[in-house]
């Protein structure tokens, strides 16, 4: 342990193919078996507990080289990543392996010592859900968790052994463009996926949307917490240390070998978050569908595993109607597992409920964007007026495609992500190989809102 004059030097500490030998072969879904800067203030919460607004409490200047700040014995179950931005807040989620004092310490990117500020981490708590207000749009953040070891002694959790570090986020802009990557299908932990994920950090993202099954095959694994480290942490966390990455369940989420106290690991590791937008949407405490919004947009992260046995069917009709019925939002996005057109193995089985079902629904209030996965390959159709995307390429894993259908655009099977730019007008889409090459490419127009 070093003795440090101040907290400051955390933000700088450790800144930081071919077929799949699994065997792993497409599956129908089953049921589940600067000084300028306005200083934040800050909220920090024990996972879904509500505690008391805490003042921000500036660190002194640094007084230690970062290279040689020593890891704890305190270790991350789930470390430090970014679960939510919004242009004036941050909400991020870790959790520790034992009750530890400590502090979240926070600042610009760009600030020095006198912009830092702190949040006291509650010293019987494991787990952590702090929300960060008052930031600046469009501005980069740092943040890092030191443990307390007494006598002005700090020390910083391990991750798998190694150093998380330091994670540094921009609050999203106000104005035109918004940069989304979206990616799917991944959870094989494949060295494709280390690489997607590198490719995506180089695009100067925002945020990024994941289309569902973050891990397959957890029974190869001593527990769900190792297999989410293996398979969705440290593949991602190139991106996890820089953005949100908002998923949405897949079938393999909820596999039985991913149950854990009860529950898919799934829905422990990504609880609820606070919105200014939106109500709380969590079911039966779980974050199984959920909204976020930028500027006139909604994107609705939904669950289409209740077509296939999981309960809340009822319950995420009721909100997603609610959801495409209010006025605030021009455009709505929403983003799924199970896609409801598709030339992959599943578009003639499992599509067809969530098509005939959503479908219409979506066509009432002229979506102009679906994203999906479930099928590994990519696939660009237009379905009265409204652009369907099957992204499940992120990993190496990557099913035959079967005759195209009639409403296909652009097909390929091929590990990759998309890209989205999303302007005041229209929608950019790239779809992207781990390499950079840029393999299809559309526009989609976004009709200015009309008011009644």
């Amino acid at each position: 342990m070093i003795r440090l004059a101040g907290l400051a030097v955390l933000l700088t500490a450790c800144r930081t193919s071919g077929p799949s030998p699994t065997g792993e072969t497409p599956s129908r879904t089953t049921p589940p078996d600067g000084a300028s800067t306005p200083l934040p203030v800050a909220t920090a919460t024990p996972a879904g507990t509500p505690t008391a607004l805490l003042p921000p409490t500036p660190t002194p200047a640094p007084a230690l080289d970062p290279e040689d700040f020593p890891l704890s014995g305190t270790a991350y179950v789930l470390p430090l990543t970014i679960q939510h931005t919004t242009p004036t807040s941050a909400t991020l989620l870790f959790e520790l392996d034992a009750p530890s004092a400590g502090v979240l310490v926070y600042g610009p990117a760009e600030g020095g010592p006198a912009t830092l500020s702190a949040v006291d981490l509650p010293p019987a708590e494991t787990r952590h859900q702090i929300t960060l207000e008052g930031l600046a749009p469009g501005t980069t953040y740092r943040a890092a968790v030191g443990l307390s070891e007494g006598e002005g002694l700090y020390t910083q959790p391990a991750f798998m052994g190694q150093p998380w570090g330091t994670v540094q986020f921009r609050t999203l802009p106000e104005e035109p463009p918004l940069r989304i990557g979206v990616i799917g299908d991944s959870g094989f932990g494949q060295p494709v996926t280390f690489e997607l994920a590198e490719e995506m950090a180089r695009h100067d993202l925002d945020f990024v949307l994941h289309t569902g099954d973050l891990v397959y095959r957890a029974f190869e694994n001593a527990s769900p917490v190792e297999a989410y480290a293996l398979k969705w942490y440290l593949p991602f966390a190139t991106l996890l240390r820089r953005m949100p990455v908002y998923p949405v369940v897949g079938n393999h989420d909820i596999e039985a070998a991913s149950t854990w106290e009860g529950a898919p690991f799934y829905y422990y590791a990504f609880p609820p978050f606070p919105d200014p937008d939106f109500p709380p949407s969590a079911f039966e405490g779980r974050n199984q569908w959920y909204a976020f919004a930028w500027n006139d947009i909604q994107f609705l992260m939904l669950d289409t595993q209740t077509f296939f046995g999981e309960a809340g069917r009822a319950e995420q009709d009721a909100w997603l109607a609610e959801r495409l019925a209010d006025r605030r939002f021009a455009h709505t996005i929403p983003v799924f597992h199970v896609p409801p057109y598709s030339s992959g193995p599943h578009g003639a089985t499992d599509s067809l409920p969530v098509r005939l079902v959503w479908g219409p629904l979506f066509e009432a209030v002229d979506v102009p964007l679906v994203l999906s996965g479930h099928d590994h390959d990519y696939e660009r159709l237009l379905v009265n007026g409204i652009t369907y995307v099957v992204s499940g390429g992120g990993s190496a894993t990557i099913y035959e495609m079967e005759t195209l259908l009639e409403e296909s655009q652009a097909a390929a099977q091929r590990a990759h992500f998309v890209l989205l730019e999303i302007a005041a007008d229209r929608i950019v889409l790239s779809a992207i190989a781990p390499d950079g090459e840029v393999f299809d490419q559309a526009v989609i127009p976004l009709e200015a809102a009309t008011s009644d």
